[in-house]
């Protein structure tokens, strides 16, 4: 359960809502399916070249209602960058920890929080894991944590690898 927060931090988070909203919901003749389950979104970058990502929406009967989904997009060089988006925005230089579970197995991450706060990056070096053995994976379960505030979250991988290849396939 996240702290109670006065006016202010209420409309950053309305704002942050939007934001995250926005993302997980582009304008139509922007989106198309990257594979089942999986949108392929492009939205102007901060350098009028398009940014390309994969998303995902949450299962919200396993999810807290604060988590919204699964962000996979391109980064330079054919990278691949894996963001979780919140609802309720994280201080922009909080570390939140994430644990992620998969095949029975978890891992953990110091994550960085994206400007405005409702999306948490996962290191650069975990995109293997979205190239390789989450494939095999049926589900993705995350837990954030920071400042005392936690977060679970459940998403479905089925057809990852399809989007991925999508994704890749549509990298500037």
């Amino acid at each position: 359960m996240l702290p109670l927060q006065t006016e202010a931090q209420s409309v950053a988070a309305t704002k942050s809502l939007a934001w995250t909203l926005a993302q997980l919901s582009p304008p139509p003749g922007d989106t198309s399916v990257a594979a089942e389950g999986w949108r392929l979104v492009r939205t102007p970058g901060p350098d009028k070249t398009d940014v390309v990502s994969i998303m995902r929406t949450a299962d919200i009967m396993q999810s807290d209602a604060e988590f919204a989904g699964i962000m996979i997009r391109c980064r330079p060089k054919s990278g691949l960058q894996i963001a979780f988006a919140v609802i309720t925005p994280f201080h922009p230089r909080s570390k939140p920890k994430i644990t992620v579970g998969f095949n029975r197995s978890d891992m953990q991450f110091q994550a960085d929080v994206i400007p405005p706060g409702s999306l948490i990056a996962l290191p650069n070096e975990a995109e293997v894991l979205a190239k390789g053995i989450w494939q095999s994976a049926k589900e993705l379960t995350v837990d954030i944590e920071s400042e005392g505030a936690k977060i679970h979250g459940a998403v479905s991988l089925a057809n990852l690898s399809a989007a991925v290849s999508q994704l890749q396939a549509n990298c500037p």
